[in-house]
């Protein structure tokens, strides 16, 4: 949390985002590397269970079915601590994450899911990257410029 001008100002939901998002790429990369018979099962149950947010949909439901992906592919790296951390932010961002799907934001697609879990399943340890990537990327660019649309309208990033 930070203190500005004697106003609380807690994460925003791009800080969110971007912390989950370094922990993602990670975890896909050691979950590719590590993953088991028994991960693979996991994996593909909780995408299947998974499926598309469709709107008017209870939020609570799809963002656990969500994390259960999360989650999984979480436990197929076998790394304790990562598991933890990775615990730890879900638990302490429900708030956050239920509003990408309230917001304009929206949540990446079953699609962006399946290319991680698939890569991971294949222990394609550069495709999980890439797949995280691909699916995060784009909701960080989504929320930099809801957060800051004046910055970004007509911004051209400065060229050495």
């Amino acid at each position: 949390m930070l203190v500005e001008d004697a106003v609380v100002v807690g994460p925003s939901l791009r800080d969110y985002l971007e912390v989950h998002f370094i922990l993602e790429v990670q975890t896909a990369r050691l979950a590719a590397r590590r993953r088991t018979a028994s991960d693979i099962r996991d994996l593909w149950f909780a995408l299947a269970k998974r499926g598309e947010y469709r709107l008017g949909e209870d939020l609570a439901n799809f963002a656990g079915r969500d994390d259960a992906v999360h989650e999984a592919v979480a436990a197929a790296a076998h790394n304790d601590l990562l598991w933890s951390a990775y615990r730890s932010l879900t638990s302490a961002c429900h708030g956050p994450y239920t509003s990408i799907f309230a917001s304009n934001v929206r949540e990446s697609n079953l699609d962006a899911h399946a290319r991680v879990v698939e890569a991971i399943i294949y222990g394609d340890e550069e495709g999980a990257v890439e797949a995280v990537k691909a699916m995060f990327t784009p909701l960080l660019d989504r929320t930099f410029e809801a957060r800051f649309p004046v910055l970004m309208d007509g911004f051209e990033p400065e060229s050495d």
